[in-house]
């Protein structure tokens, strides 16, 4: 158990890239995980975050950096410690749309600016399925549906979803805030 801690702690630990950090999670690391594992990257950072609390329906992940994802379903409603934090975000017709595999809805996002100000931002979302792909996952090829979400005309938000048959998100490129961008969220475990 100890060592399976150990492994862990470290694999928390910040990597220079996405790739880097998914080759520290070989099958055998993998077999002994006793919790879900969910990397977390970008161009500037990547990082394993873990469960550590669910809240009034939010799943909240985080790392050793100390950095926070918290997510519905695997949307992500909130990050900290990223430095240009979404604060919060109302994503329940956007998970009812995944779920049924399409569909039109709003969605917000707030997040602070350069004065520290909340900004919120509300766009009409689309969201369309648009093809099958196979993802290699820790336990075995995956078949996943590849969703596409269009957020507003005018600088649109694009975020991408990899789901499987039970609406799992296993592979997401979503968009957090204004200065930071799009962060890529991947399952390492179920």
């Amino acid at each position: 158990m100890r060592l399976l801690f150990l492994l862990l702690l470290a694999a928390c630990a910040p990597a220079p890239d996405g790739a880097a950090l998914r080759a520290t999670f070989d099958a055998k690391t993998v077999a002994r995980l006793q919790v879900p594992v969910l990397l977390l990257s970008n161009d500037d950072f990547a990082s394993a975050l873990v469960p550590v609390a669910q809240d009034d329906g939010a799943q909240v992940w985080q790392s050793r950096d100390p950095i926070q994802i918290s997510d519905q379903s695997g949307v992500v409603i909130a990050t900290r410690g990223l430095g240009h934090d979404l604060m919060a975000g109302e994503v329940a017709d956007a998970v009812a749309a995944l779920q049924s595999a399409g569909g039109v809805y709003t969605r917000v996002w707030v997040h602070l600016d350069g004065d520290l100000r909340l900004v919120r931002r509300e766009e009409r979302c689309r969201l369309s399925p648009e093809r099958m792909v196979r993802h290699q996952a820790s336990s075995g090829a995956i078949d996943l549906r590849v969703v596409v979400e269009i957020c507003g005309d005018v600088d649109p938000i694009t975020n991408i979803y990899h789901v499987d048959g039970d609406g799992l998100i296993w592979w997401s490129q979503q968009w957090i805030s204004p200065a930071l961008g799009s962060v890529t969220l991947e399952r390492v475990t179920r």
